[in-house]
């Protein structure tokens, strides 16, 4: 199991933020050092909200059409954000996609943000 002790508070919180990328035992020990430091939450997050909005970035721009219901999406977990604040960035991200979107001419989009 690798040293937390050097790693940055950016790197803890990336590894906090892609659990699933991460054994267990490693998310424990990420944990424990985040703790152990005192780390601000307020400070995390911010970064985490940057990492979700890049995350639903990369999984926009991978889409041509988005065909589904709200009610039916599962938004990522966060660590760090509830899941209200993780639906409202989907939400504003969605809108972002959407406008370039139709700034393109692609108005084929099915989804009403106003909905998230």
């Amino acid at each position: 199991m690798p040293d937390y002790t050097s790693y940055t508070p950016t790197q803890l919180i990336q590894m906090l933020e892609n659990k699933a990328d991460y054994k267990p035992e490693a998310i424990a020990a990420a944990s424990e050092e985040w703790e152990r430091r005192g780390l601000k939450r307020k400070e995390a997050k911010k970064i985490a909200e940057g990492m979700m909005r890049d995350r639903i970035r990369r999984f926009l721009s991978r889409k041509s059409r988005l065909l589904f219901r709200p009610g039916d999406m599962v938004f990522p977990e966060s660590y760090f954000l509830s899941q209200n604040a993780v639906k409202r960035i989907f939400g504003e991200e969605y809108r972002r996609w959407k406008d370039r979107k139709n700034m393109f001419g692609d108005s084929s989009q099915n989804a009403d943000p106003s909905l998230f």
